[in-house]
């Protein structure tokens, strides 16, 4: 799968949004979710600093609530973070 991400820095982490290649991740339409919880984990795996949120669609995103600490983490992120559009970023691709 072609995939879109950018990274964002936090606490010594880095945060790693990640969508479908060319996806409006605030548009109507759906992730192809299974998809992208693969490249997560394989990510987390390889990348140990690295959390990721994925852009499901419709202004959501999720992360891995199965890692201890994990929810915790991120609710310090969220505040201090402020999304904008996905046409106000610079993304990178990769194939997974």
């Amino acid at each position: 799968m072609h995939y879109e991400f950018r990274d964002v820095g936090f606490h010594g982490k880095i945060m790693r949004f990640i969508k479908p290649f060319n996806f409006n991740s605030d548009g109507p339409e759906s992730a192809p979710i299974d998809q992208l919880i693969k490249i997560g984990e394989a990510i987390e795996q390889a990348e140990p600093d690295t959390i990721v949120v994925i852009m499901f669609g419709q202004g959501s995103t999720g992360f891995n609530h199965k890692i201890p600490g994990r929810v915790e983490f991120m609710s310090e992120f969220w505040p201090s973070y402020r999304r904008l559009p996905d046409d106000y970023y610079k993304w990178d691709s990769a194939e997974f």
